[in-house]
């Protein structure tokens, strides 16, 4: 009996890509190709050694690859040994053969594979969509270098089987339409080439671009009992319609221009004359309108004038002011200004740090400062991210530097034409102490940490949504817990005499921090402790609140 000679090697893995293979080996087979499918098939010597030397036969290895087909092979514990897919695949490799991955549905090559088979990634082949099997099978045999081989039926009577009847080879240059003795036959894909099983014999050729059928090419050819490849060059004529409709439109649009110059030449003499008759007129009547034009925009200049003075002594005047930014409401309460003293007061508990001290009298003007801490959600309508650890729209943002800060209000000036800031750390101690409504508590709106702040001991390690505990004296929350809060001055030791809007030193290395967060002991949550970073930290305790 004679050796089998198999001229494709389908690989799979039985438990994802069986099936699929299967039906695959039925068809090739059915169509006349010799076909190594199933081991089972493998029953005399030595399994590895038959199974190696149908892949040095084959000319096309199909792969079969399904959902977990590489799980196994990516797995560390894995040994290559015991991987007889990984074994074929990079034997197959090994010897350049023809690969053609054929990918199931939800099936693609992890990010990463094993060295001697990563270049398996660069193979080309058609994915499989069971409903579409047909259309996936015809597309798989264009990938295919071996021929088809003759049934029994086919080479009865005769001594030994033959080929498969020639093939032309068209490889054309546009994407295009072959017609093949009238009749269209199949679509062609620019640089790709098609192979046409076609006996011996004269046919009349047609190629016709898809894009334009004036692009078309007809000839008669003659098949030899050998395969043929033809290139179809309808570039050459698609360029040569294109020159020949370009050259048409360049004279007819030559004669559209004279016929218009003349046109317009008899058109401007008469505008010409039109124009010098009515050219005094319009000009006495442009200087009565330039003078009325003054006269309005000087009235409305006044006019907006004493509008802004207006609604800025309203705005001096309320309590509180809302905006809306993309849809996120905010509040800004005012802050009537008075004098206080700064530092480690009489109502702390605890011996004064040497930055808090001295005590030293302030006096302040009227200013707004946030209800809140700026939000998740301002910071995203405003800067499109959310650099956050914690994630929540009501919940403060953090991991934002003094920096961050900055660029988040010069953007949010330009959406509101205000002149939002950082407060001072006069500012803020005195908005955290309750300003002329102060009760002197020693944190900011009670002497129970529990009532006011989020810290150490109730947060649960994590920041919570703003306004959830209880105000101070002026309605503002969260001025002790939750998240530290960014300032403006520079880092400096207090001054010992009185001072009026301090604003801290001109220059400096660190910035101030106030408030506390939902990481602090209760100590550092008090109203004049004080903290400073560089002005590029950024952590997922630290935030902010804005000034006006």
């Amino acid at each position: 009996m004679s050796k089998t000679i198999y001229d494709i090697f389908i690989s799979y893995r039985r438990d994802g890509g069986g099936a699929t293979a299967g039906r695959i080996n039925d068809m090739l087979t059915a169509d006349g190709y010799s076909v190594s499918y199933d081991v089972d098939t493998l029953r005399e010597g030595r399994f590895d050694e038959q199974l190696l030397e149908r892949i040095e036969q084959c000319q096309d290895f199909i792969l079969v690859v399904d959902r977990n087909c590489f799980a196994r092979t990516v797995d560390p514990a894995t040994n290559p040994k015991d991987d007889w897919l990984w074994q074929e695949l990079s034997y197959a490799l090994r010897l350049k053969k023809n690969i053609i991955p054929v990918l199931l549905a939800g099936a693609s090559f992890p990010e990463s594979l094993p060295k001697d088979i990563d270049s398996v990634r660069l193979s080309n082949g058609p994915k499989c969509v069971h409903e579409y099997f047909d259309s996936f099978y015809i597309k798989l045999k264009d990938f295919l270098h071996a021929y088809p081989r003759m049934t029994e039926s086919q080479s009865a009577g005769r001594v030994a089987p033959t080929n498969m009847m020639p093939c032309l080879k068209l490889k054309a240059d546009l994407d295009c339409i072959f017609y093949l003795d009238g009749e269209e036959h199949s679509h062609l894909k620019a640089g790709i080439i098609k192979k046409i099983p076609l006996a011996k014999g004269e046919y009349e050729l047609m190629f016709v671009s898809e894009e334009n059928d004036a692009d078309n090419l007809e000839l008669e050819f003659e098949m030899p009992e050998v395969d043929k490849l033809m290139k179809v060059n309808l570039r050459e004529i698609m360029n040569g319609r294109v020159q020949k409709e370009k050259e048409n439109m360049r004279l007819a649009d030559e004669k559209r221009k004279a016929e218009e110059a003349s046109k317009l030449a008899e058109e401007r003499k008469r505008e010409a004359e039109r124009k010098a008759a009515e050219e005094e007129r319009k000009r006495c009547e442009e200087e009565k309108r330039k003078r009325e034009a003054e006269r309005i925009a000087a009235e409305e200049d006044k006019r907006r004038r004493e509008e802004d003075k207006r609604r800025r002594e309203e705005e001096k005047l309320a309590k509180e002011r809302t905006f809306n930014v993309g849809g996120v409401l905010f509040k800004m309460i005012r802050i009537e200004g008075g004098i206080f003293q700064m530092g480690n007061n009489s109502e702390r508990c605890r011996g004064a740090r040497s930055d808090e001290l001295p005590v030293h009298s302030v006096t302040l003007s009227n200013y707004y400062i946030g209800q809140t801490e700026v939000t998740q959600a301002l910071w995203q309508a405003v800067m499109g991210d959310n650099p956050s650890e914690h994630k929540g729209g009501n919940l403060p943002v953090e991991r934002i530097s003094w920096i961050d800060c900055q660029k988040f209000i010069s953007k949010l000036n330009k959406l509101t034409g205000q002149m939002f800031r950082l407060p001072t750390e006069a500012e803020w101690e005195y908005a955290a102490r309750g300003g002329k409504n102060s009760k002197g508590y020693k944190y900011s709106g009670s002497n129970t940490l529990d009532n006011v702040a989020w810290y150490m001991d109730n947060s649960g390690h994590k920041t919570h949504p703003v306004a959830s505990k209880h105000p101070n004296e002026l309605n503002l929350y969260d001025m002790s817990g939750n998240v530290w809060e960014w300032c403006w001055d520079w880092n400096d030791y207090y001054p010992s005499c009185s001072v009026t809007n301090p604003k801290g030193p001109l220059s400096g290395s660190y910035r101030m921090l106030r408030g506390g967060c939902y990481l602090s002991v209760d100590i550092d949550c008090q109203v004049s402790i004080r903290g400073y970073w560089s002005p590029s930290f950024k952590s997922y305790w630290l935030g902010f609140r804005l000034a006006l």
